[in-house]
């Protein structure tokens, strides 16, 4: 699988070459941008020079490439011609032509001018030199009306032979800017995705987590797979890599890419995974990668079709493990289908030309961003949702803490109390008098003191009994719980049966919920304490 390398758009004008002779005379080359496809005129077997072709000539079609009834192994050599008619605005201008995929070598000539080409053109294997790269090859026309272009091309590296992408042909300018955009958008693509790359690779570094580092590994060989295909980024970057081990480095970046994702979803998903189709995709992924790394490029590219084949059945079954994870609403793998469902689309698209079965509309890094699009959503919600959790953990920590802190303070109370009654109830006659009050305490209203003891009185303002114990030692023992608190020298009363303080003249009454009762004395200093405690009653 390569990526694209002819954008076939509305920017771009496929003119239909007849009988090696293409008619541009209509066009504006400074807006235009045309694709020379068609039927162009060819030599077999011969690699001629300007002036050398005759009229026994046949046709090829462009793109595309050599039939086996041509060339039956694939290999050999043939010189392309094709004439084109200039419009009349196109003289004395600067024009330029793109070259993508030729297989393998090729030398251009313009008008009987050698241009320039790609490697090496040879009649042998020994003596051909292939080379991938995108090339621009930039020329005036002078006041020609037409352009005589001659392509000598040969092919012993590659299983077929041939001009395999269109020809673009435009005003200089005009095509340096449609190119660039190619470049540009494979070049944001790769840099989108290595920059991802290297933040999933953060994550796993303080994380820990296996899926982060395969989805680094899966995002960086296939950044490097779209910067070694397309517009050829890396090829134009390090000119000098020789073709058999370019082309090694970039079937290696595409298996490896497969292997690696195959290696996340399955441990993402592994209760919906089917094992025998897991470890058989993982199998042949590695058995190519053998094939690859230790053998010529001609017999692994004879190869590829069949592989490209496992890749169209390892996209569906990642469509299938991820539509069952879907139905069993595990980890959002219905957004990861859909970006899996993109990137198989631009994917199954990419390799059908590949094998001269459709054009290409360069839209792989286009299906890759969405697939990457969705792994960053999932990412970013399992982060927010880690964040919720660790924030309810800290709230419920604090209520926890708050709680350990009420019932301390509790206990506190408690041991306080019982430190006060250990101190003051000396006595089992002491005793039984507190009990006597715990036990009637829903039936008294208020208690006054006597003559060193105390009188208790009940809800209709009745005696109700009388004490030993002093005001002070009752307050000592029911205050702490706010049961029964002083407001008054001589008065203790129970916050639950008063209902409020109020002014009588010069001092301050209590009165009592029952209106039969008679108001008692409450004294300055504890009228603020009486209407705290009537308010919590």
């Amino acid at each position: 699988m390569a990526v694209a390398t002819i954008q076939h758009n509305r920017s771009i004008i496929r003119e239909n070459a007849i009988d090696g002779v293409v008619d541009l005379s209509s066009y504006d080359l400074n807006k235009d941008v045309v694709s020379l496809d068609g039927s162009w005129q060819i030599s077999w077997n011969n690699v001629l020079k300007p002036g050398q072709l005759n009229d026994e000539l046949t046709t090829v079609l462009v793109p595309g490439e050599w039939k086996k009834e041509n060339m039956p192994n694939g290999a050999g050599y043939a010189t392309y011609k094709l004439k084109i008619i200039l419009p009349d605005a196109a003289k004395s201008q600067t024009h330029a032509l793109y070259f993508n995929r030729v297989g393998s070598a090729y030398k251009l000539f313009i008008n009987g001018n050698e241009i320039g080409g790609n490697g090496i053109v040879g009649k042998t294997e020994n003596q051909e030199l292939p080379k991938r790269q995108t090339r621009l090859f930039h020329f005036d026309v002078k006041q020609n009306k037409s352009v005589e272009l001659i392509v000598q091309v040969s092919n012993f590296a590659h299983k077929s032979g041939g001009i395999k992408t269109g020809v673009l042909f435009a005003n200089s300018d005009k095509l340096q800017q449609t190119t660039f955009r190619f470049l540009l958008v494979e070049l944001l693509s790769t840099c989108i995705l290595l920059t991802v790359a290297v933040i999933y690779l953060s994550v796993f570094v303080f994380s820990a987590d296996k899926q982060y580092l395969f989805f680094f590994l899966f995002l960086f060989f296939i950044a490097l797979y779209v910067a070694g295909t397309g517009e050829n980024i890396i090829g134009t970057i390090f000119p000098w890599i020789p073709w058999s081990v370019f082309m090694k480095i970039i079937h290696i970046f595409m298996i490896l890419h497969l292997l690696f994702y195959n290696q996340l979803l399955n441990s993402m998903y592994s209760q919906e995974r089917f094992t025998i189709l897991f470890k058989g995709i993982q199998a042949v992924s590695l058995a190519y990668l053998f094939v690859v790394t230790f053998f010529s490029a001609k017999l692994y590219i004879t190869f590829l079709p069949v592989f490209h084949l496992i890749m169209i059945a390892t996209l569906l079954y990642w469509m299938i493990l991820l539509a069952r994870a879907a139905l069993n609403k595990k980890a959002e793998a219905s957004l990861v289908l859909v970006g899996v469902m993109f990137f198989a689309a631009t994917a199954f698209i990419e390799i059908l030309y590949v094998n001269s079965y459709a054009h290409n509309p360069r839209i792989v890094p286009i299906g890759l961003l969405m697939l990457v699009f969705s792994y960053i959503v999932v990412t970013t919600k399992a982060y927010a949702n880690s964040n919720v959790l660790v924030k309810n953990a800290e709230n419920e920590k604090h209520k926890a803490i708050a709680q350990a802190h009420v019932e301390k303070a509790a206990f506190l109370a408690e041991k306080e109390r019982s430190s006060i009654l250990h101190q003051t109830l000396t006595d089992s006659e002491s005793i039984s008098q507190v009990d006597k009050i715990r036990v009637n305490l829903r039936q008294i209203s208020y208690i006054v003191s006597e003559s060193g003891g105390s009188i208790v009185y009940g809800d209709k303002g009745e005696r109700l009994f009388d004490l030993d114990l002093t005001l002070k030692r009752i307050s000592e023992i029911f205050g702490t719980n706010n049961q029964l608190i002083r407001c008054s020298k001589a008065y203790i009363v129970n916050p639950s049966k008063a209902r409020k303080v109020v002014r009588n003249k010069r001092r301050y009454e209590l009165q009592f919920i029952n209106s039969e009762i008679e108001n008692v004395p409450v004294g300055n200093k504890y009228v603020t304490e009486i209407r705290s405690s009537i308010q919590v009653n």
